[in-house]
C-alpha cells in the first residue's frame, strides 16, 4: 500500500517538488504521514479518492488507490 501511494504521489508531482515520508508507531498502530508541497489535489477529485476506475493519469487504471482503501478498510486502518 505504501509503495502504491508513494508511486502515485511521485507520478503526480511537479518537477522539483519534494515528498517527505515519516513512519512512527504509537501503541499497536503504525502511522505513515506523507507530505508533499505542491498544488494539491482538486476538491472534486479528493472527494472521490478510492473510487474504482477513477484516475487522473493518462494511462491509469484507477484501481491502485481503490485497492489500498479496500485493504485499509479490511484491517480497520
Amino acid at each position: 500500500m505504501v509503495l502504491n501511494m508513494v508511486r502515485n504521489g511521485l507520478e503526480a508531482m511537479a518537477p522539483g517538488v519534494i515528498m517527505k515520508i515519516k513512519t512512527s508507531q504509537k501503541a499497536m498502530s503504525w502511522f505513515y504521514p506523507c507530505r508533499i508541497r505542491g498544488r494539491g489535489i482538486e476538491k472534486e477529485v479528493l472527494e472521490k479518492i478510492g473510487t474504482p476506475f477513477l484516475s487522473t493519469k493518462e494511462n491509469g487504471t484507477g484501481l491502485g488507490l481503490a485497492i489500498c482503501c479496500s485493504i485499509a478498510a479490511r484491517y480497520d486502518a
